[in-house]
């Protein structure tokens, strides 16, 4: 039998009755069978946790309202302490503007083609806050142009 070595990449798949099993490529299985308590469980996106989620009843029960009662639940959590609670729903927040960040990296892409360049800092660098993929490459050129270094961000107080 071949064990999978879960690592911060696993998705999880939960069935009825409560037990997880690890998935590598969620999009590569359609089913598999708990070997629990015998049921054919389906993969979809209601019972698929991301790597970056988690399968508490809090966040099971939070993850499909809006995102602002996501942000003030979060931020409720954080004043209690209770971080490893709020990341999760936090993170569903992020996860859930990927259409924004891909609107933030189309402008900056197009204002770095028009050689606006610190436009195209301002947008790529909210893109890259955001977790586009590409934003990150553009981004450093940006800065690159425009000559701003580490010391320039982050200045070292003496």
């Amino acid at each position: 039998m071949m064990y999978h070595r879960e690592t911060e990449e696993t998705f999880h798949v939960v069935c009825s009755c409560g037990q997880e099993y690890p998935l590598v490529k969620p999009d590569l299985i359609d089913q598999i069978t708990c070997g629990v308590c015998g049921k054919i469980v389906k993969v979809t996106p209601d019972n698929l946790i991301r790597p970056s989620e988690t399968s508490t009843a809090l966040f099971r029960r939070m993850k499909e309202l809006p995102t602002s009662q996501r942000i003030q639940e979060g931020i409720r959590l954080i004043k209690e302490g209770k971080y490893e609670l709020a990341l999760p729903l936090l993170h569903s927040v992020i996860h859930d503007l990927q259409p924004m960040r891909e609107a933030f990296y189309a402008l900056g892409y197009c204002y770095h083609r028009e050689k606006k360049y610190i436009e195209s800092f301002i947008f790529l660098g909210i893109a890259v806050d955001l977790g586009h993929p590409h934003a990150k490459s553009l981004f450093e050129k940006t800065k690159s142009i425009l000559g701003i270094t580490e010391e320039i961000i982050n200045p070292r107080k003496e």
